[in-house]
């Protein structure tokens, strides 16, 4: 079943803006805010929740999400660093 022309038409006006060579720095940086927070979802979810029940008392749920949140934060940043020295470098 083919698509309809519209949603052809509005998937390679995104095609097209997806490869256009500006834009590649910031679509790193989504990329890779999308993938850390998988990373975080998928690994350190689960270690986070058994490090919790072996180590820690009290409130499991806010523990769990507040150190996933971290990893995921920390997955971030080292998307953002080498992107900015990147294109900082390109500049001059």
């Amino acid at each position: 079943m083919a698509a309809p022309p519209q949603l052809q038409a509005l998937l390679q006006a995104v095609n097209k803006l997806l490869r256009q060579r500006r834009y590649h720095a910031a679509l790193a940086v989504i990329k890779g805010f999308r993938n850390g927070a998988v990373y975080g979802v998928k690994i350190r979810a689960p270690h986070a929740l058994v490090m919790t029940f072996l180590f820690r008392s009290g409130r499991y749920t806010v523990a769990v999400f507040r150190h996933t949140r971290r990893a995921c934060q920390i997955s971030l940043r080292m998307v953002v660093s080498p992107q900015d020295l990147q294109k900082s470098s390109q500049c001059s």
